[in-house]
């Protein structure tokens, strides 16, 4: 694996992680990067192990956590959806629910309840 290719995908990995409080998607990554939308899943998979697609939905998972273990204030789904980029809350909530079983008040009070 070339370090061309390495040092791509880590300027891509880390627009993503500038970028993780708003609406990301693969193909406006690859247009930026001036790479093949189905290359950019390709290389980004050998090199991490996961699509970029499943790297934005796992930092976005962590950001939540960290939000709500800093400064949950009561807020409802929707402000979280909106810090993270969702265009609406409902996509946020069946994000959570799709990756862990759990509706939006369970995630939320089992991360709060884990300190």
């Amino acid at each position: 694996m070339g370090k061309l290719l390495k040092n791509k995908m880590s300027e891509i990995k880390k627009y993503i992680d500038d970028h993780i409080g708003k609406i990301i998607y693969v193909n406006e990554i690859a247009n930026i990067f001036k790479i093949d939308k189905n290359n950019l899943d390709e290389q980004f998979k050998m090199i991490y192990n996961q699509s970029p697609k499943e790297y934005i939905i796992e930092k976005k998972i962590e950001k939540l956590c960290q939000i709500l273990r800093e400064s949950d204030d009561g807020k409802i789904c929707y402000y979280y959806a909106y810090e993270l980029g969702f265009e609406t809350s409902s996509g946020l909530c069946n994000l959570i629910k799709r990756k862990t079983g759990l509706t939006f008040k369970e995630f939320k009070d089992q991360i709060l309840n884990s300190e």
